[in-house]
């Protein structure tokens, strides 16, 4: 363990809410394997206060992670965007005054290059952009559930090569419970409620703080689950590669986390 000095390198995650994430865990760990004298901290920013803290951080950090609710505050900080974030609208790691999507990343190395079907996605935020234009250039027919149903056409209406069918949490019952879908996905908070979970061949579920209800049901039905802990890793795993040029091993960080 590195002594925290005047040449200790800062890393961070910015979110709100923040006090279950792994991320230090996983960071702080993979800057022991390597050696670094380096350091990664959570800061739990209140929305009132992140126009003035965001920027100090940009100053002063070597890299920054973003979480809920700043995947898409986050944009009028960067200079520049990389294309998957810039496309998506929304950024989740930060280096050099440029802003990545590494959720994207993740996902496209976790699900079939080649989808078809219909594919459901909870959520229209950061995350539920994210797995959207993924799923998309998969090759599914994506149709978006969302609270907010002018968020979520606002986004459909920007990616009009993607065909979303957009619909909100009031209309999504009958014939859209019933179907089987090629991929659910939730990229809700796990608290939320989703009136219906129908069946499908692959689910993908974004939070991993507690077990979602969305999680839970589609491991009765014995349908795949690719989960937030998975994504959390390989979306780790590729910002250190932004950060610092190279990652540590996928399975040693699994084991780490395994073993809390």
């Amino acid at each position: 363990m590195f002594n925290i000095n005047a040449e200790t390198r800062l890393y961070c995650l910015v979110g709100n809410g923040i006090k279950y994430s792994l991320s230090p865990t996983i960071h702080n760990y993979s800057f022991r394997e390597l050696m670094l004298n380096a350091v990664y901290l959570a800061f739990d920013i209140d929305p009132s206060n992140f126009h003035t803290v965001f920027p100090a951080l940009l100053s002063i950090s070597d890299g920054i992670n973003v979480t809920i609710p700043y995947k898409e505050e986050v944009l009028r900080y960067v200079k520049h965007l990389s294309t998957e974030a810039e496309r998506i609208g929304a950024v989740n790691t930060v280096h050099n005054g440029t802003g990545y999507n590494t959720d994207y990343i993740a996902v496209k190395q976790l699900i079939p290059k080649k989808l078809g079907g219909n594919c459901l996605v909870f959520g229209a935020g950061g995350a539920g952009k994210t797995i959207t234009v993924a799923l998309a250039e998969s090759g599914c027919d994506v149709i978006l559930v969302n609270r907010n149903y002018d968020r979520a056409k606002s986004f459909a209406d920007k990616e009009v090569r993607m065909g979303l069918n957009v619909i909100s949490f009031p209309s999504y019952r009958g014939d859209y419970c019933e179907k089987t879908y090629s991929v659910l996905a939730n990229a809700l908070p796990a608290e939320a409620t989703i009136p219906c979970i129908p069946n499908g061949d692959i689910a993908i579920d974004f939070s991993y703080a507690k077990e979602s209800r969305f999680s839970k049901t589609v491991k009765e039905r014995g349908i795949k689950l690719i989960d937030g802990i998975t994504i959390l890793i390989k979306q780790a795993l590729e910002s250190q590669k932004i950060w610092l040029g190279k990652s540590v091993n996928e399975d040693k960080v699994r084991r780490v986390l395994d073993a809390r």
